[in-house]
């Protein structure tokens, strides 16, 4: 029972430290393909964000239900259209239910500009 209370040598060091001395003992190489992976990750989030511009939230009813979705896209349209779409999944069972919602008025639609 004397190893439960002995301190772990994960604790004697602070996180920091620890990731200080794994990566200093890195070959370049692999630091280098690190450093382009996440360079890689990076540059798909902006480029998926930044066509955002559009912001829609809309509201939708159908047989007595009501829900709300939000979805952003690069035109004002496309986002009312994929947040319509998005809205009607939860009050609609079987693809005819789901496109009757889709070819409905929103109850409610409010769009901004990022």
């Amino acid at each position: 029972m004397e190893w439960l209370l002995a301190p772990q040598s994960s604790m004697l060091h602070p996180p920091s430290s620890i990731l200080r001395s794994y990566i200093s003992r890195m070959r370049p190489k692999t630091l280098g393909w690190l450093a382009v992976i996440i360079a890689f990750f990076a540059f798909l989030a902006y480029t998926t964000l930044a066509a955002q511009k559009v912001e829609c939230e809309v509201c939708v009813e159908f047989n007595g239900k009501r829900n709300c979705a939000t979805a952003s896209h690069e035109t004002e349209a496309e986002a009312a259209r994929s947040a319509q779409n998005t809205a009607c999944g939860p009050v609609t069972s079987g693809m005819n239910d789901a496109i009757a919602c889709d070819a409905r008025p929103p109850v409610t639609r409010r769009c901004t500009t990022r």
